[in-house]
């Protein structure tokens, strides 16, 4: 059985990774200038992120089509494929697999679809596809793959910050009003959130300055991580070059880290968290874990 792995571009693993690896990308969309865009193929990242705190409005974002995903699926099929292996985010933050279940009753049985709930989002569902692909080249049986999967998912700890309060103002998440964007500078309060299992993203306050958010980070980390495991690091930011390499020594001061990958932010989360954000995701080394 041939199997491929499927992944979406919200989990910020750079393409060349993925086509280097030969892993299949569904791109969501972003509508720019009246017309809806891959965010990845079509649109210029960098730029994106450096007029994002300009707009007043948040874009408009979706799902990727069924025909893209039909694409995909028929792509695949091409390359001689026979079962795809999917881990979705979970639909507390997006309706992707709705997309995925369309495409699969058109291509009528034409590939074996495996899929795996995450339950969940964004850069936290990077460590399944970075797992899947070496349990794939070790020809591990997809039951094998999902046992440590299970596993995995409550290891996985992902959290971060935005630069300020304007993406929650634009998008509407935070109501905007005069005293709340007086105090909010005044005290350069930078929001926190994490993604945990089955809820999606999550607020967990707010730091007052740089080193302020970084003390909470690293408090949730002591408090909800393990100090003897190794864990690998999945940094993604957007355009937070800086401020990026001071929480990576912060988090490696309290935590064994292994290996250090930075990832930058796709548009759609940019769209939600602005420029200047950082999020970090912890998750235990391969060669320890799964070998348990």
């Amino acid at each position: 059985m041939s199997i491929k792995l499927l992944t979406d571009s919200t989990t910020s693993i750079p393409k060349s990774y993925l086509d280097e690896n030969g892993i299949a990308l569904l791109e969501l969309l972003i509508e720019i200038d009246g017309e809806l865009k891959k965010e990845i193929s079509d649109v210029n990242i960098d730029q994106f992120i450096e007029q994002i705190d300009n707009e007043e409005k948040p874009y408009t974002t979706s799902m990727s089509s069924p025909q893209h995903v039909i694409e995909t699926f028929n792509s695949i099929i091409e390359e001689g494929y026979s079962t795809i292996l999917y881990p979705y985010m979970t639909s507390q933050t997006s309706s992707q697999i709705n997309a995925v279940n369309i495409a699969k009753k058109r291509i009528n049985g034409k590939l074996d679809i495996k899929y795996y709930n995450t339950q969940l989002a964004g850069p936290a569902v990077a460590p399944f596809i970075l797992y899947g692909d070496k349990m794939l080249k070790e020809e591990l049986s997809i039951e094998e793959i999902t046992t440590v999967f299970d596993r995995l998912k409550e290891q996985i700890y992902t959290l971060g910050f935005s630069e300020n309060f304007n993406a929650l103002f634009r998008t509407g998440k935070v109501k905007k009003n005069l005293k709340m964007q007086v105090v909010s500078n005044m005290l350069n309060i930078k929001p926190l959130f994490q993604i945990c299992v089955g809820k999606g993203v999550e607020g967990f306050g707010g730091g007052m300055g740089f080193n302020g958010a970084v003390k909470k980070i690293k408090e949730k980390i002591i408090n909800d991580t393990d100090k003897n495991t190794i864990y690998n690091l999945i940094l993604t930011h957007s355009h937070a070059e800086k401020n990026l390499k001071v929480l990576e020594n912060e988090i490696k001061n309290i935590r064994n880290i292994r290996k250090v990958n930075y990832f930058t932010i796709p548009p759609v989360i940019v769209n939600t968290v602005g420029k200047g954000a950082i999020i970090a995701t912890l998750y235990p080394i391969y060669e320890t874990f799964v070998k348990k």
